[in-house]
């Protein structure tokens, strides 16, 4: 088969293509509107692996666990998948996806606790079993905002970031700027290494 007809049969991920561009950017504000398009593409392309021994981390106050591992996909070369959710569901389980990837996911009933999701999310990342890096999503911070105002909002990202960083994590957080007034939205993004839009149409663009 020559490289053209390979290329027909399996054509380049727009998304993946875009994102390549970040390189090892961390954090990474995702920004979209509700619905937009991609944006579920952005997300798994962020948190997709490079090697087999990473673990993934999501924080959802959007998404219960079976909504965030629809998102995530395929969790095909992740060691581990961990999830922590403010959404109804099991408050502490382990299951095993397949044959490779673990699961293990845990709720938090307040989702105004921004501290006590913090401290979750830092003592995953430090405190889990296994080796291999780990990719983090946080969805979203427009939802914290409905709970906490901006400077809680801010100071739950830059302290969460600090811990993030020292243990060599990948992080992305979603945030819908439309949601906000203008201040908010350049407030939170002022903690963001690299930006990511995307548009309705479902066009992905970094912006920083």
């Amino acid at each position: 088969m020559s490289r053209d007809d390979s290329t027909q049969r399996h054509p380049p991920d727009p998304v993946a293509s875009t994102l390549s561009g970040l390189g090892d950017a961390s954090p990474v504000l995702v920004m979209a509107a509700a619905g937009a398009g991609s944006v579920d593409a952005v997300c798994r392309s962020l948190l997709a692996p490079t090697d087999g021994t990473e673990q993934a981390l999501v924080l959802s106050l959007t998404d219960g666990v079976d909504g965030c591992l629809e998102r995530l996909g395929d969790t095909a070369g992740l060691s581990t998948v961990h999830v922590i959710t403010t959404r109804q569901g099991p408050s502490a389980t382990t299951v095993t996806a397949g044959e490779t990837t673990e699961i293990v996911t845990r709720r938090i009933d307040d989702p105004s606790d921004l501290p006590r999701l913090g401290i979750a999310a830092s003592r995953t990342v430090t405190g889990a079993d296994g080796e291999g890096r780990f990719r983090v999503c946080i969805d979203s911070l427009t939802a914290m905002l409905q709970y906490a105002d901006r400077g809680r909002v801010y100071r739950f990202v830059q302290v969460l970031q600090d811990r993030l960083a020292q243990a060599d994590t990948v992080a992305h957080y979603h945030m819908n700027p439309a949601a906000h007034d203008e201040q908010t939205v350049e407030t939170l993004r002022q903690l963001f290494d690299a930006v990511v839009e995307v548009s309705a149409d479902g066009s992905v663009e970094l912006v920083e």
